[in-house]
């Protein structure tokens, strides 16, 4: 169950249509033996039940499903910088469903998190902001109360900002009405300001996947943060990447093993390979598991060639880099909090 709610929607990030060109450049990608082991600090933070977490700059944010109020906000030593935020509710700043942290960055010396709040409206959290007034504070939001942009809102998955008015979203082909034409779901770009539909990205054909094993095409997405021109995303049970070009919609599939690319054989063996993925501007990083149960995450570059692996040594459901500090920040099964340091980074 722990990793439901970034299933749920992650699984629309897949798709084709049929009178829609459906070619990629396909890649092997050869692991090379730079190998790292890290071993943790521990941050003495004590949090019940952590479901994700980001670091930007100074802060640490994590969430928690279960509270009432989900978001909790500390700096890089452990302290605590704000009470519990985000209240969960229907309310004009409230959050009904939270998913994951789908989108965050730096701007103008401060850090920002996209709040998506299925189905009312998404929400750039400032960070330096809600820690002054230790309240949720937004730059800006988008509401989805009405006509087109509702059903939208409605219509799709995950959501993230390529402007300060376009959003990518990921259309659901149910609640869009396109199953009988189309089973697949697919990317389209909406700018907010015109209410204009445009620029339909489809990847991949599942017309021919029953729907029982279409679960095999499930992936965790990680957007460039910065220059958001581009998405990877890493299948849950193929051991690929798919990197799209979001301006020029080139896709390229990337096989990670002899048999990344072998749908029939990841359907057969349905092992899960992939728990998690994030991004910074230059690194695309995707977490995976050894036998031990222990954390590897492998680590591309935007380009797909193979960087690093690095050996976590512990068992890291969450995590996230700190860039300005080269720091990993991760939360481990016995909820506790740790920091590695990445100097080769």
């Amino acid at each position: 169950m722990k990793y439901a709610f970034c299933l749920l929607f992650c699984f629309a990030l897949m798709g084709c249509k049929k009178q829609q060109s459906n070619s990629f450049d396909i890649k092997y990608v050869k692991e090379e033996m730079t190998e790292y082991e890290v071993s943790p600090q521990i941050l003495p933070i004590d949090l019940l039940n952590p479901t994700g977490i980001v670091s930007l700059d100074s802060f640490l944010v994590f969430v928690q499903r279960h509270e009432s109020k989900i978001l909790r906000i500390f700096d890089l030593e452990g302290r605590k910088l704000s009470d519990n935020i985000l209240s969960k509710g229907n309310g004009p700043d409230e959050i009904v469903l939270f998913t994951r942290f789908n989108q965050y960055y730096q701007q103008n010396n401060h850090s920002f998190i996209w709040i998506q709040s299925f189905p009312n409206f998404m929400g750039l959290l400032d960070i330096n902001k809600s820690v002054q007034n230790n309240r949720v504070v937004f730059e800006r939001k988008v509401n989805f109360v009405s006509g087109k942009s509702k059903a939208l809102f409605e219509e799709s998955n995950a959501v993230f900002e390529l402007s300060d008015s376009v959003f990518l979203l990921t259309k659901d082909p149910i609640r869009s009405q396109t199953i009988k034409e189309n089973p697949n779901p697919f990317y389209v770009k909406w700018n907010y300001h015109s209410n204009e539909v445009y620029d339909t990205i489809y990847i991949n054909d599942l017309k021919d996947i029953s729907l029982e094993n279409r679960l095999i095409y499930s992936a965790y997405p990680a957007i460039r943060p910065c220059h958001k021109d581009k998405i990877a995303l890493f299948y849950t049970y193929m051991d690929a990447i798919v990197i799209i070009d979001l301006n020029t919609k080139k896709k390229t599939k990337l096989g990670l093993s002899d048999n990344g690319l072998n749908s029939l054989l990841a359907i057969e063996q349905k092992n899960q390979i992939h728990y998690e993925a994030f991004a910074t501007d230059s690194l695309i990083w995707g977490l995976r598991k050894d036998e031990a149960a222990k954390t590897i995450l492998n680590v591309y570059d935007w380009d797909g060639n193979f960087k690093y692996k690095v050996r976590l040594n512990a068992n890291v459901s969450y995590c996230c880099i700190n860039e300005k500090n080269k720091t990993l920040y991760g939360i481990d099964e016995n909820d506790q909090i740790l920091a590695y340091k990445l100097d080769f980074l």
